[in-house]
C-alpha cells in the first residue's frame, strides 16, 4: 500500500473516531439534570469517554499528517478473529442487557474478551467475569445510584 493511501486511511479513521466522540458529547447534553447536586453525576463518565475519544481521534489525524516513509509492511495487519470475538461480546451485551441483566450481559462480554486475548481457562474466566460484573453492578447501583437492569438477580440486589 503506498504511503499516501496509508495516510489517507489513517486520517479518515482518526476523523471517524473524533466524530464519534463528538456525537457522544452532543448526546450527553440530552441527559436529564439531577435534582440533587452530586460530585459525580450521570454525565461525568460519558463526558470523559467522549473527551478521550476526541483526543485519540485528533492524535490519529495529527499522526497521519506527520507520518513519513510509511509502508504497508510497517503497519501490522488486524487480527480478525479476536476483533470479531470482542465485537460479538459487545453486541451480545447490548442485546442481552435489558432482559438478562447487567451481570449476565457483562459476564458474556468479559468471557468473549478474555477468549479474544488468548485465555483458555474457562472456569477461571467465568469466576473472574462474575466477580467483576457483580462488583461493577454494585459500584454503579450502590456507589453511583444508577439503575441498571438486574435480570434474574432482581431479588438479590
Amino acid at each position: 500500500m503506498p504511503q499516501a493511501q496509508v495516510r489517507r486511511w489513517e486520517a479518515s479513521f482518526g476523523v471517524k473516531v473524533l466524530s464519534i466522540g463528538g456525537a457522544i458529547a452532543i448526546g450527553i447534553s440530552s441527559l436529564p439534570e439531577t435534582a440533587v447536586v452530586q460530585a459525580v453525576g450521570p454525565k461525568v463518565f460519558p463526558l470523559l469517554i467522549a473527551a478521550a475519544m476526541m483526543a485519540v481521534g485528533l492524535a490519529i489525524v495529527i499522526r497521519s499528517m506527520v507520518m513519513k516513509n510509511a509502508d504497508a509492511a510497517e503497519i501490522p495487519a488486524m487480527d480478525v478473529p479476536p476483533f470479531l470475538m470482542v465485537s460479538g461480546g459487545l453486541l451480545a451485551q447490548i442485546v442481552l442487557m435489558e432482559h438478562a441483566g447487567f451481570i449476565i450481559a457483562s459476564t458474556i462480554l468479559f468471557l468473549a474478551t478474555a477468549r479474544a486475548f488468548g485465555s483458555r481457562s474457562l472456569r477461571r474466566d467465568i469466576i473472574v467475569a462474575l466477580v467483576l460484573s457483580v462488583a461493577a453492578y454494585a459500584g454503579f447501583t450502590a456507589g453511583l445510584g444508577l439503575t441498571l437492569p438486574a435480570g434474574p438477580f432482581t431479588d438479590v440486589f
